[in-house]
């Protein structure tokens, strides 16, 4: 009775366990089977062939597991299986020795449309029964300011993170804002995965909202003719030496201009890239104004001055309400 209470109590654990969020596939059990692992190359099977079934247990089991593992997760993985299938597993067995306690297994596998071969460092236990290997490699965190970046989905919360050695991993970026500009599926083949490479960008329709916010903006501005009217075009009390008539501005764009306006491209904030402002574009904007000098009032033309310059205008896009700072 209690031999049969012992293992009835294990049973239940194991399987609640392995049904939990860190489960197998399917009903939660493990496609590992029992003695997979007693050979260097039979880990190595074992692991590649969990990792294409997506058990995430079974592959946790073969390999010198980390202490974070939030990224080793049924959660993650089953979206890596989505990514790309592994598929054509060969392992070369190896020779192992009577006072062996360290192999190296050659193998290779199809990840996706990537044909891969690696050579994995395998070990044993004192006794000799079990061998697990290196499966677990780093990912770096993509530079991206404040916003926050997801693997496979779910938040970085350290600099680097492990990962699955032969899975594919998705980055992006957790604002409907915004994604990463380039391919953001790596693979994790190597030793070391780095995404240096990876930029923030604004998502196409994000970009659209963007522009169209500034060009209504500056519309309303250019239409003003208030001394006082934003977006950088805002004129002194007095141009040289003569007062500006509030009221009496005429500012217009050249078709130049405007086309220059309807193009303009959005320019990341590289420490805080929630920050968007313009490509360095250069639009100026025509200014005729009627001036009082020595008592009489005449009509005047602007030539230079910051007035005739549109500013830089700065988009937190990460804001609830959109709105456009001028710098």
């Amino acid at each position: 009775m209690v031999l049969f209470l012992v293992l009835g109590r294990g049973g239940g654990d194991a399987e609640a366990e392995n049904g939990g969020e860190n489960g197998g596939e399917g009903e939660g059990e493990s496609s590992v089977e029992p003695g997979a692992d007693s050979t260097p190359h039979g880990a190595v099977e074992a692991y590649l062939t969990a990792l294409a079934e997506g058990d995430v247990e079974g592959a946790l089991s073969l390999i010198d597991a980390p202490s974070d593992t939030t990224h080793m997760t049924q959660e993650v993985l089953d979206v890596s299986v989505e990514l790309a299938p592994i598929s054509e597993i060969s392992v070369n067995e190896v020779e192992v020795g009577d006072y062996a306690f360290s192999e190296e297994v050659t193998a290779s596998f199809t990840l996706g449309e990537e044909s891969v071969t690696h050579r994995f460092w395998t070990s044993t236990d004192d006794e000799g029964d079990s061998w697990f290997l290196d499966g677990a490699i780093s990912i770096s965190e993509p530079s991206a300011g404040s916003l926050d970046v997801t693997l496979n989905g779910v938040e970085f919360t350290t600099s680097d993170t492990y990962v699955f050695f032969g899975a594919a991993y998705e980055l992006d970026i957790a604002h409907e804002n915004f994604m990463f500009d380039g391919d953001s599926v790596v693979h994790a083949t190597d030793t070391y995965v780095s995404t240096a490479d990876l930029t923030p960008a604004l998502t196409e329709e994000a970009e659209d909202t963007w522009r169209d916010l500034i060009i209504t903006e500056v519309e309303d501005c250019v239409a003003s003719n208030e001394k006082e009217a934003g977006c950088g075009l805002d004129m002194p009390d007095e141009v040289s030496g003569a007062e500006v008539i509030e009221g009496s501005i005429e500012r217009s764009m050249s078709t130049s201009d405007q086309q220059a306006l309807q193009n303009i491209e959005p320019r990341l904030d590289w420490s805080n890239p929630n920050l968007v402002g313009s490509d360095y574009v250069s639009i100026t904007v025509d200014v005729e104004y009627e001036g009082r000098s020595g008592g009489s009032t005449d009509l005047y033309e602007l030539w230079t001055g910051d007035p005739r310059w549109l500013g830089d205008p700065v988009v937190d896009m990460t804001a609830e309400e959109l709105e456009i700072t001028w710098e």
